[in-house]
């Protein structure tokens, strides 16, 4: 897989099977004529990880429509959608009807799979170089 720019469309794009694909920045994190330092994700790399998130919600295709309905208020919540209005896992239990158990379960399926911190566990963890060995 090669980068490079497409013509005059100024992008930098990825050739894959004889097409291009954009390297692009929809939630635009990236500051106005600022070059990507190669921290870009392919199209494949996204579609890939967006695959087995979608798996994830839908339990592998062993759905129901509850439990795709809990995953993914459960994946909201991690990814912190204010607008969920949901602050910590005694409000999402709530929410979902589940108990703490349940709702503990859920969230720690996610973030074992996909080797995901909570807020708590980022904020848990002593800064390089500050109680670390």
């Amino acid at each position: 897989m090669a980068f490079s720019n497409f013509g005059d469309v100024g992008g930098q794009y990825e050739w894959a099977n004889g097409v291009a694909h954009p390297l692009i920045d929809p939630f635009h994190t990236m500051q106005p004529n600022q070059t990507t330092t190669g921290e870009c994700y392919s199209m494949d790399e996204m579609s890939m990880a967006l695959g087995q998130v979608v798996n994830w919600i839908t339990n592998d295709g062993n759905f129901q429509q509850r439990g795709v309905y809990n995953r993914a208020m459960t994946l909201g919540f991690l990814m912190q959608a204010p607008e969920l209005g949901i602050k910590n896992q005694a409000q999402l239990s709530r929410k979902l009807n589940l108990s703490r158990s349940q709702t503990n379960a859920l969230v720690r399926g996610f973030t074992n799979k996909f080797q995901f911190e909570t807020s708590s566990q980022r904020v848990r963890k002593p800064a390089k170089g500050k109680g670390a060995e």
